[in-house]
């Protein structure tokens, strides 16, 4: 999309370097977000190719000797609903703040990571 081509590595951390500590309320929409990876083109490069290979030893694992792993997937999952912002205002039931905190309201696209 158009903010993730305007978003580069430099841009990034001098937005991270700005960055004050502030109380705040946000509101946020309902969301859920989904994503699978394959991670078995990447970790042959991370010094894990011999599980994948036919003379893969997972005889810990199976006394099948012909073993080897095929394939290895990463699902990462972020919900946001309501019952996400009850448990974090849970958790700082007891706390009474001085003053009330901003409120940011999220009404429009926006970008996390």
């Amino acid at each position: 999309t158009v903010i993730d081509d305007g978003i580069t590595a430099k841009k990034f951390f001098s937005w991270i370097r700005r960055l004050q500590k502030t109380k705040l309320e946000v509101n946020l929409p309902k969301f859920k977000m989904e994503e699978s990876y394959a991670l078995h083109d990447l970790l042959p490069d991370m010094g894990m190719a011999s599980v994948f290979s036919n003379s893969a030893n997972l005889t810990k694992l199976s006394e099948e000797e012909s073993l080897k792993v095929s394939e290895v997937r990463h699902k990462a999952v972020i919900e946001v609903d309501e019952s996400g912002t009850t448990a974090a205002a849970a958790t700082t039931t007891g706390i009474i703040p001085y003053s009330l905190p901003r409120t940011f309201i999220v009404n429009r696209p926006f970008f996390f990571f």
